[in-house]
């Protein structure tokens, strides 16, 4: 039933769809960058979910924007049924039905996705920040000890605090 009201509002969909997929692509791809460091990827992780927290809320402008294809020749207008009440009470329905069961849902998913990642990166770089520019790295013993603290787990640790810190 979702699907072929997806094809009733194609275009929409595609608009939608479009701006959606180049902010993740925009960061996957910058994200997979040898260049890429944490700090920035988390930047721009934030940037994104942003974007898109944003983005929920212009839904009227996304329908305007939409408009655009009367430019290509293609019909932008939603497709209700083969009669139309003349209030326009379907045409609304069926926008309000299309905002909810599909816009939202998609703001939602990706929204959460874009929060999940963000917060994994950005507890990583939390952890790990101290290491990206050792040029500006604590001088003090204690201060990179405390740096141990956070890689363990309560007695337990792979990487042994005071070797690393003499090593930085």
């Amino acid at each position: 039933m979702l699907a072929d009201q997806l094809t009733d509002f194609k275009f929409i969909t595609l608009v939608v769809w479009y701006d959606v997929f180049f902010q993740v692509h925009l960061v996957s791809k910058s994200m997979q960058a040898k260049a890429m460091d944490e700090i920035n990827g988390s930047n721009m992780l934030k940037s994104a979910l942003e974007f898109m927290k944003n983005y929920r809320n212009q839904f009227d402008q996304i329908l305007i924007k939409a408009k655009v294809t009367d430019e290509l020749g293609v019909d932008p207008e939603i497709k209700v049924v083969d009669y139309e009440r003349s209030d326009g009470a379907d045409h609304r329905a069926a926008v309000k039905k299309f905002k909810h069961e599909f816009f939202y849902k998609l703001m939602n998913v990706v929204t959460t996705s874009l929060t999940d990642s963000f917060e994994l990166l950005t507890i990583h770089v939390d952890v790990w920040n101290f290491s990206y520019d050792l040029k500006n790295a604590p001088e003090n013993e204690s201060e990179l000890l405390k740096h141990h603290n956070h890689l363990k787990d309560g007695s337990d640790s792979v990487i042994y605090g005071v070797k690393l810190c003499t090593r930085f």
